[in-house]
């Protein structure tokens, strides 16, 4: 009966088990030889509001945020604030109430943990009163913003520890289209030999409905948007009307070349309506004009036609900002001379020297810029009469 039972198949599956238990026990008992340490720690790559704690117990990791949290509050480098166009306000971040023990409770392992921390609603209503006291949101700029959800934003830099939060306030506008207002709206003749509606088909055709924006630090250039598309004539034009439009605005030229040439067959020295804006654009030449965005808030630039003129509207949120011009003219007299042969004959013309200075001053009264922004040098052209 042993021998039948040696050599029956049970014996095999005995040994089978055995073997595999075995080599299951091996498996585990090395497991545990290598990974043991590990056990009861956080595993690598988590992180709990931007602090690294793998590899560290619940207890060393707690300690470990709470350490950071208090660096974090005490570090002068730290900027958290609210913008607008330029001017600031400061979040105390003291005022940040962080809850680590919440935090700890819902650590997702191997993964970031944003901190648990919020505004106390006393808090809030703090911040909204101080920042409606700055000078900057004086006038309609009262109760225009939504507070709460900026520092909603706030909160969820807080949560990583973020070195800086910045909000735009502008994006935080309770009813934006409220507060959009005309910032400039200038128009100019053409030449005779230009319709100022056909001008304005064809910058339809190049921008959408003759529209455009320009972001904040984003440069517009008249020979990138229409080269190919008009008459150098035409691009003088678009060039000459930008200029005139962006001249009482903090926008700034960037590249200008000022056309200092008058048609006398289509105007005078006295009624020549280009003065001050007068630009040239070319593309043979690569003479270009090109303006800069330095507002701190985009603006929209519509192009229209009315009464044989064609005209651009700059559409934005107003800029607090004082902008002033002064602008001198300085008449130069023609001479006169006599010729001998009646074809020599030759109507004389007055110059012009043109100084356009801008200045613009903070809402403290300070100067931020100041300079010439327009000289144009049209020099006389002599007369040339006939006596017997």
């Amino acid at each position: 009966m042993l021998s039948r039972l040696r050599n029956s198949d049970l014996i095999y599956y005995i040994y089978t088990v055995l073997v595999i238990a075995a080599g299951i026990g091996a498996l585990i008992f090395f497991y545990f030889m290598v990974t043991g340490f590990n056990i009861g720690v956080y595993d690598e790559n988590t992180l709990i509001g931007g602090v690294y704690v793998g590899g560290l117990s619940e207890d060393e990791a707690e300690s470990k945020v709470r350490t950071h949290v208090d660096e974090w509050l005490e570090n002068d480098e730290v900027v958290f604030e609210a913008t607008y166009q330029g001017y600031s306000y400061s979040f105390d971040r003291e005022r940040l109430s962080f809850d680590v023990d919440a935090t700890m409770d819902n650590v997702s392992e191997g993964s970031h943990t944003d901190l648990v921390v919020s505004f106390s609603e006393a808090a809030r209503n703090d911040i909204a009163f101080e920042i409606y006291q700055e000078p900057f949101t004086a006038g309609e700029l009262q109760d225009a913003f939504d507070v709460d959800a900026m520092l909603d934003e706030v909160e969820r830099d807080a949560a990583r520890l973020n070195e800086w939060s910045r909000q735009d306030m502008s994006n935080y506008f309770i009813n934006p289209e409220a507060h959009v207002e005309t910032i400039s709206d200038k128009s100019i003749p053409t030449d005779s030999g230009i319709v100022a509606a056909e001008l304005y088909d064809k910058a339809e055709e190049v921008l959408e409905d003759g529209t455009f924006e320009l972001a904040t630090d984003e440069r517009f250039s008249v020979l990138d948007t229409f080269e190919g598309e008009l008459t150098s004539r035409e691009l003088d034009l678009i060039g000459t009307l930008l200029m005139k439009a962006i001249l009482p605005t903090c926008l700034q030229p960037f590249e200008v070349h000022h056309n200092t040439r008058i048609d006398f067959e289509e105007h005078t020295a006295e009624d020549f309506p280009y003065y001050g804006h007068n630009i040239r654009v070319s593309q043979p030449n690569d003479l270009d004009f090109v303006f800069e965005n330095t507002c701190d808030t985009a603006y929209d630039f519509e192009f229209y036609t009315q009464a044989g003129h064609l005209g651009v509207e700059i559409r934005g949120f107003p800029y607090l900002n004082d902008v002033s011009l002064d602008e001198e003219t300085l008449v130069l007299e023609h001479e006169t001379y006599t010729v001998d042969d009646p074809a020599d004959t030759r109507e004389g013309h007055d110059g012009r020297i043109v100084i356009i200075d801008r200045t613009i001053s903070d809402i403290h009264g300070t100067i931020l810029d100041e300079h010439t922004i327009v000289f144009e040098y049209y020099r006389p052209i002599d007369a040339y009469i006939y006596e017997e």
